[in-house]
């Protein structure tokens, strides 16, 4: 007969209902600009703890919660790159007993100044005292797989082989630096 008829439990849900909405609208205009940051990456950010994928070399390392046995190892990567960006030949992060053969294949890589390079890392390998690092660089258009090789000598990692092709990337402008 088109007549609703409501009954009181359904009222009251529906009562509950709207005073949530209507708290929840209040709220939400409240938030500072972290809390809705925060609410934003938890709303689609649903726990999958699943790693990243490169295409070529499967699971990425995570950066956000690195593995301690492995995290110092990618810092010494990081620091190194970088100074590939910069034109600088890392001989810090050179293990001792190879740093001479290592600054010398890097003097005649960086003979035109830095490397236009960005580099994104494997799921490192560590077996006892050394680490293999899968590594990404891309630059210009340009991309290439390799490895860097770190072995624990006196409590630190150093690069102790180096298997990343440098040749194809430009230099990098000096005018980014």
């Amino acid at each position: 007969s088109g007549k609703m008829t409501y009954l009181p439990g359904r009222r009251t849900a529906l009562t509950v209902i709207l005073l949530i909405t209507w708290i929840s609208c209040g709220y939400l205009n409240a938030l500072t600009p972290g809390d809705e940051q925060w609410l934003s990456f938890m709303e689609w950010n649903h726990g999958d703890a699943r790693l990243p994928e490169d295409e070529s070399m499967g699971l990425l390392a995570d950066r956000r919660s690195p593995d301690p046995l492995w995290a110092s190892a990618l810092i010494v990567c990081d620091r190194a790159l970088s100074s590939i960006r910069q034109g600088e030949i890392p001989e810090a992060q050179f293990h001792p007993d190879i740093r001479i053969p290592l600054t010398l294949e890097f003097t005649e890589a960086l003979k035109g100044g830095g490397k236009d390079i960005y580099p994104r890392y494997g799921l490192p390998n560590r077996e006892n005292r050394r680490v293999t690092v899968p590594v990404r660089l891309a630059g210009t258009g340009l991309v290439n797989y390799g490895y860097i090789y770190l072995s624990r000598w006196e409590g630190e990692w150093f690069i102790d082989q180096w298997a990343l092709d440098l040749s194809e990337f430009p230099d990098t402008d000096p005018g980014d630096e």
